[in-house]
């Protein structure tokens, strides 16, 4: 009967210790499931928050991002390029200063036909301005730093080298997650701001 017990133990313990390494694993799935989950919603708030601040749609907030992520923008800084260039684009309707200077000198875009835009319609007119004069514009690095960043602008001319198939492809590499997005921000960034 001793016996019997001995090896019935055995066979309990061994059944605990698997039953504490498959916890293990479902613990460990279900943090990075949170992970993924807060990142989502966080993302889904930062795009609700600059959808209102540049009325721009979530969905064409998305596809710029894709499009600057392709054209080689770390994806973690495609939100920042996109705030620091609605930013930028304010300044020079309204102040002036360096990114006036890079669109009406530089990149010889009038004020006047940029201001009272959306933000998807300035960025892609600056895209095409760039895409359409190519090597010709003089101190293009300089226009770029002063709309874009410093660290970002090399990737906008990539982009902007051949715009059209970069933005075509952009937008369907894109599609799923930015009717996700659209659909979904708003609640995303409730989930994300509680």
């Amino acid at each position: 009967i001793r016996s019997g017990f001995t090896r019935l133990g055995g066979v309990v313990r061994g059944i605990g210790g698997a039953m504490r390494r498959s916890l293990f694993g479902m613990t460990a799935a279900a943090g990075a499931l949170a992970f993924a989950f807060k990142k989502v919603a966080d993302e889904g708030s930062v795009l609700s928050d600059m959808s209102v601040q540049t009325g721009v749609s979530v969905k064409k907030l998305v596809v710029m991002q894709e499009a600057l992520r392709r054209a080689g923008a770390p994806i973690a800084d495609t939100s920042r390029m996109l705030s620091m260039f609605a930013a930028n684009m304010q300044e020079a309707i309204h102040k002036g200063g360096m990114a006036r200077e890079a669109l009406e000198e530089m990149l010889r875009i009038s004020i006047a036909d940029i201001a009272g835009k959306p933000l998807d319609e300035q960025f892609m007119m600056v895209l095409e301005k760039i895409r359409d004069m190519g090597d010709e514009l003089p101190m293009l690095e300089m226009a770029m730093e002063n709309l874009f960043g410093a660290r970002m602008g090399f990737g906008v001319l990539r982009l902007a080298k051949d715009l059209d198939a970069n933005m075509k492809a952009a937008a369907k590499s894109a599609e799923s997650h930015a009717e996700f997005m659209d659909e979904n921000a708003t609640e995303l960034d409730q989930v994300a701001d509680a």
